[in-house]
């Protein structure tokens, strides 16, 4: 009864003086303050714990926040039976800005529109699922509510001020080893990358798939990692046209980056991978036929040919001979399980950019020795957890416009979705 009375006052109090904080009141524009911005996350490991983030960067004339708390549901729009307190802390007592709750992140809340082969009507822009975090000061001001939210058409929503940009210039969302998702036991700690299938990826606002391909004796090309093969590849193939079709404003960057099995791959491999391709997916192959610029094609040429995929291939012989396949990415990988290396090797590798690339990504994600493996510590899902919440940081805080295509491990435990969008429509 305390919990409920004491929300109803929260609800109340917005009433009366929330919706001034940070919006336009009387005329007057307030600046909205970093301090106590929210965000949230969802745990790389085992539960998909939703997690709760908060900015503790607070200068003494700042109002800070006080609680942070977890509804279901926006709670200055809805009646007070509909919510639901997941969770409730005291920021006081998490000086770093984070709380995993014991609240699961759960699939069947994806909104109807946008789950794989739904016949609904589709819906532009973002799209809320129901998780709210909210932060309060100490006289339950609102400062800052935040839904999780998915960004399918993220591109196409901010098209008059992307349009004139080039794709090597705007930060870009990716994931590492985007096709290791979901479906094996065996080693899965150090094999799965994601969790989530490609369609979900690029619905929640993936914009570049790194893919590792192999060909196995089913005559069939899969997605490995490393020599275990994860998924054949023609999967990957529908959600990525299923997505094409349903947001044809999107440009998506699908990179073939490696190809792991067999270990060297025969001409007659590639020509018959790229024909395949090209035979499922060549319809949407953006060229690079006429004049170029160092960063690439500007958006608004890429969605005028009505072409959606910048396809990247690991190897210049087929480069040069195929126009629909764009040179090889530059991946800065850092090979490291330490958090630090890994920053270093990244900020280097953003002051050392090679001038002929036209892309450029930062793999922002930990790899574990295989000293690891054998003992079973430091699981990729435990390392995407100890530095998902950094990288969020440091591409937000310190690289910003630097950065072009950043990837990592377990994408939703960190924010770089959002920041990516925040980036690059406040050009």
């Amino acid at each position: 009864m305390v919990q409920v009375l004491k929300s109803w006052f929260r609800w109340f109090i917005y009433f009366l003086f929330g919706s001034c904080l940070f919006e336009e009141c009387n005329g007057i524009v307030r600046s909205t303050a970093k301090c106590g911005s929210v965000f949230i996350t969802v745990s790389s490991l085992k539960g998909s714990y939703i997690e709760l983030n908060w900015e503790t960067d607070c200068r003494t004339n700042e109002i800070q926040p006080d609680t942070i708390a977890l509804y279901n549901k926006d709670i200055r729009n809805k009646t007070q039976e509909d919510f639901i307190l997941y969770a409730e802390i005291k920021a006081a007592n998490h000086p770093n800005g984070f709380y995993r709750t014991r609240t699961s992140f759960n699939l069947t809340q994806w909104p109807t529109s946008w789950r794989y082969n739904s016949t609904s009507l589709k819906e532009y822009g973002p799209q809320n699922l129901s998780y709210w975090i909210v932060a309060y000061s100490d006289t339950d001001q609102i400062i800052d509510i935040q839904p999780l939210k998915l960004q399918p058409t993220w591109m196409s929503d901010n098209r008059e001020k992307l349009q004139s940009y080039h794709l090597g210039s705007i930060v870009i969302p990716g994931t590492h080893d985007s096709g290791c998702y979901g479906g094996l036991r065996i080693i899965e700690d150090y094999v799965l990358t994601q969790d989530m299938p490609i369609w979900y990826q690029l619905v929640a606002g993936i914009r570049y798939l790194d893919l590792r391909v192999a060909y196995h004796q089913d005559e069939m090309f899969w997605v490995n990692h490393d020599f275990i093969k994860v998924r054949k590849i023609q999967i990957i193939y529908d959600q990525i046209k299923e997505f094409i079709r349903r947001s044809p404003g999107e440009i998506i960057i699908v990179d073939f980056h490696r190809f792991p099995f067999p270990s060297v791959w025969s001409r007659f491999l590639h020509e018959k991978f790229i024909n395949y391709t090209l035979s499922q997916l060549g319809a949407y192959a953006f060229p690079k036929n006429g004049p170029r610029h160092s960063k690439g094609p500007v958006l608004e040429k890429i969605w005028s040919a009505r072409k959606n995929i910048i396809f990247t291939y690991a190897d210049k012989h087929y480069t040069a001979k195929y126009p629909e396949l764009w040179d090889p990415i530059p991946q800065a990988w850092a090979d490291t399980l330490n958090v630090d290396t890994l920053k270093k090797y990244l900020e280097s590798s953003l002051h050392n950019k090679s001038e002929h690339a036209v892309f450029s990504a930062l793999m922002a994600e930990l790899t574990p020795r295989f000293i690891d493996i054998f003992t079973g510590t430091n699981t990729l899902r435990e390392l995407a957890n100890n530095v998902n919440s950094n990288v969020t940081k440091w591409v937000r805080d310190e690289w910003n416009r630097r950065v072009n295509i950043i990837t990592s491990d377990y994408f939703l435990g960190n924010n770089l979705i959002n920041v990516a969008i925040d980036i690059n429509r406040n050009r």
